[in-house]
């Protein structure tokens, strides 16, 4: 028998909270190491796409200090409700404390369909999402590469100098403009490391090597408020052409169809990046997003549960295509006169020796 989960929410509980975060969000507030301990915050990330990949929640808790880092939540119970009956659980990885991947026993999540988690917390509590529809598919990327020596700035005290840049541009057709639609933006890269074959043994195996490259220019698109038919030459990457060139890199651009409230949330992210300087650390985590304790409404959850529909376009190059020399980074030598790396290219972060299925 499927479970059913029914939210309710008091809306000027919202409003208060939204309200009371932007007005705290305008102040600068001098905290002094050693203060007195505050109550921890739950801080919540996730989404459910109509594909397989990212379908993943991250769960930490605020230090009940100020000055401390956040803590992973162990041990939660995370439901996935489709039309509000329970269809999968995001499971937590072994290895990986706080971090709950989606174990999905039939097919992926369906355009029209409304989505929502449930979280049970170690101790007991129940977390929800607010429900979100899955959007169809609004718009189609074209990307292309063009690599050029590039004016840029190369520190705070503004040297510059000339730089070999592969710089990724997109064209994105619009593909329905009868209805206001949100999109964002990741760019991915994988490559290709190889280690240096030691003398007279087999070639060590190569790794595989995947970044999220996005950096802290969030890329969103507003279809409520533009629609044209094309939006043209967008540059979402300028990656420095180095030894991750030498052999097969890949440019993955991850489009996300999004809703008007999860567009709203990281237009939030974006304004206070603007003024921090970053996307990263504890930015998101001081945003109130659409997640919500049904028993104590007023008190706030960060973060957001996402629903969105995902189209993903690539392409690829490699030393072959430029018109000059690129050095490999891990050319035949001694061993001890090269980086570690080079001899074990798992020490690469986020490396692997698994293949991904997309290389050719």
């Amino acid at each position: 028998m499927n479970k059913k989960v029914i939210s309710k929410r008091m809306i000027s509980a919202v409003l208060a909270i939204a309200i009371t975060w932007l007005m705290m969000a305008g102040c600068a507030e001098v905290i002094e190491l050693g203060s007195k301990p505050t109550a921890p915050s739950l801080i919540v990330y996730g989404r459910i796409t109509d594909g397989t990949a990212g379908n993943e929640i991250t769960i930490f808790e605020s230090s009940t200090r100020s000055d401390g880092a956040q803590q992973a939540l162990s041990g939660a119970t995370i439901d996935l409700l489709e039309d509000g009956s329970v269809i999968a659980q995001y499971e937590e990885e072994l290895n990986n404390p706080g971090n709950y991947r989606l174990v999905m026993p039939n097919d992926s999540a369906r355009e029209g369909r409304s989505y929502q988690i449930a979280i049970t917390l170690p101790s007991g509590e129940q977390v929800l999402s607010e429900p979100s529809i899955m959007p169809g598919l609004k718009a189609k990327d074209s990307i292309y590469v063009e690599v050029d020596l590039v004016d840029v700035v190369v520190d705070q005290g503004g040297i510059r100098e000339l730089r070999r840049l592969s710089q990724l541009l997109v064209d994105t057709e619009i593909l329905e403009k009868e209805t206001d639609f949100y999109l964002r933006w990741n760019v991915i890269e994988t490559y290709t490391a190889v280690q240096t074959q030691v003398c007279c043994g087999p070639p060590p195996p190569p790794c595989y090597v995947t970044n999220d490259i996005t950096g802290q220019a969030l890329r969103l698109f507003n279809g409520a408020k533009l629609k044209p038919d094309l939006i043209p030459r967008q540059n979402l990457a300028n990656t420095t052409v180095d030894g991750r060139f030498a052999f097969t890199y890949f440019y993955q651009v991850v489009q996300s169809t999004i809703d008007e409230g999860a567009h709203a949330y990281w237009t939030k992210v974006e304004e206070i990046a603007n003024l921090s300087g970053s996307i990263f650390d504890k930015t998101p985590a001081n945003i109130v997003g659409n997640l919500y304790y049904p028993d104590r409404p007023k008190d706030p959850i960060f973060g957001y549960f996402e629903v969105a529909r995902v189209d993903t376009t690539r392409t690829w190059l490699n030393s072959d295509r430029f018109d000059f020399f690129l050095r490999e980074p891990c050319p035949a030598a001694r061993l001890d006169e090269a980086p570690p790396e080079c001899g074990n290219c798992l020490l690469i972060e986020n490396s692997s020796h698994h293949r991904p299925y997309f290389y050719q």
